[in-house]
């Protein structure tokens, strides 16, 4: 029995957590987002092809922080291979060196995860301005004021996490409201009906 949503649900709130801890993993949460905004539908796209948006997007433009490790997401979202699945025949070797991104690799949602696009992009919309918020430089008129004293930021940066997390919890409450109100059917969730037993007659007395 498969509970798809379940596990995608999982694996965006790991991302959530992980995304505060390091910024390589908020980057993924970018690429992410381009590349349902460039195809939802489940059909294959380069990971050449990603690059080439972040460097022409105007509504979703990288900010300065993110772009030294726009490459290492990237690769990491492409080796770790929670999200995305490349087709055996081709595939190509996973170098694993951080920058060396290979243009023609080409990937696609996995099909467990197809049906639940939107509502991971969603998620990570909700996300990504939050990274952007944690890491990103302060506002010009903030530049003048004295240094934030390291333990100030270390507790802010346990606020993220408590935030992050009651973002999680939120989600996963709702999910589960839906599923007790029948939003989903069992073929939206990846649940395949058991099957319904019959007794022979060597189970009879």
């Amino acid at each position: 029995m498969t509970h798809a949503y379940d596990a995608l649900m999982d694996s965006l709130a790991a991302l959530a957590v992980e995304a505060v801890r390091t910024p390589v993993t908020a980057v993924q949460s970018y690429w992410l987002i381009l590349a349902a905004q460039q195809d939802s539908s489940g059909s294959c796209l380069t990971l050449g092809a990603l690059l080439r948006q972040a460097q022409e997007a105007t509504i979703l433009p990288m900010p300065p922080w993110a772009q030294p490790l726009a490459h290492q997401a990237l690769e990491r979202l492409w080796c770790e291979g929670v999200w995305w699945e490349t087709p055996g025949a081709l595939a190509l070797p996973q170098v694993g060196t951080g920058t060396d991104v290979p243009l023609s690799q080409v990937v696609c949602w996995k099909k467990a995860s197809q049906p639940y696009i939107d509502e991971m992009h969603d998620y990570v919309c909700r996300l990504w301005p939050a990274a952007c918020h944690l890491y990103g430089p302060q506002p010009p008129a903030l530049t003048a004021l004295p240094e934030v004293p390291g333990s100030l930021l270390a507790a802010a940066r346990i606020r993220a996490t408590k935030i992050y997390e009651q973002v999680n919890l939120t989600a996963a409450r709702e999910f589960q409201r839906r599923r007790q109100s029948d939003a989903y059917n069992p073929s939206q969730l990846g649940i395949e009906d058991e099957p319904s037993y019959s007794p022979t007659p060597s189970d009879e007395v």
